[in-house]
């Protein structure tokens, strides 16, 4: 419920994903659907490369922080950051 309400209040940014649906029951979202990233999350990108130089690695974590900076300006933070929950688009 929480990610649900955070997801819908703060403004849609290139560097978060977009909740595309909800279903609801009685207690409130059952299911939160996405949009698709058919590269995965960065801990699959990370683990097919064989590694990669300063410059690739400055552009995502740009990426990153813009987004972190987006929804700590909303008033929300990212309790559970890790590889696995930042998604890898082109």
């Amino acid at each position: 419920m929480k990610e649900y309400n955070a997801l819908s209040n703060i403004p849609e940014n290139k560097n978060i994903i977009k909740l595309e649906k909800a279903e609801h029951n009685n207690t409130g979202p059952s299911m939160l659907q996405f949009e698709f990233f058919p590269k995965g999350d960065f801990f699959e990108f990370v683990n097919k490369t064989s590694g990669f130089d300063e410059r690739i690695a400055r552009f995502y974590f740009k990426q990153l922080v813009s987004g972190l900076a987006h929804i700590h300006k909303h008033g929300y933070s990212h309790l559970d950051l890790k590889l696995e929950n930042v998604i890898v688009d082109d």
